[in-house]
């Protein structure tokens, strides 16, 4: 029991460090967990058709046009996951911490983890 508990917890120590230099990282509400960068249909629905993602943003503090460009991407209906990962990459710390903050603050539980 220990040992797997060890090795849990590792494993998921490894992820979190693996999803910290992509900027992707999972989004959980409403018994829905994606990661912020799918193309499933239910991302669209919790995030974006709830309005959500509007509240994220601006509950976020960033620039606006960071804000605008994060709202684009995620809730595109044709989504370029590339682009999107690229855009969290180039996120700093603080603005990643900003950003996953405004997702608690409007109910989400997040995750880091690696590339999806």
């Amino acid at each position: 029991m220990l040992r797997t508990h060890v090795y849990l917890t590792s494993g998921l120590l490894s992820l979190a460090l693996a999803g910290c230099s992509s900027g992707n990282f999972m989004v959980h509400k409403e018994n829905v967990s994606l990661f912020i960068t799918s193309d499933r249909p239910e991302l669209r629905l919790v995030l974006c058709d709830s309005g959500d993602m509007e509240r994220i943003a601006r509950d976020s503090h960033l620039q606006e046009t960071l804000q605008q460009s994060l709202k684009e991407k995620i809730c595109a209906v044709h989504k370029n996951r590339k682009d999107l990962k690229a855009l969290l990459a180039s996120l700093d710390k603080d603005q990643l911490e900003a950003f996953m903050d405004a997702f608690r603050k409007n109910g989400y539980e997040i995750n880091l983890v690696a590339d999806g």
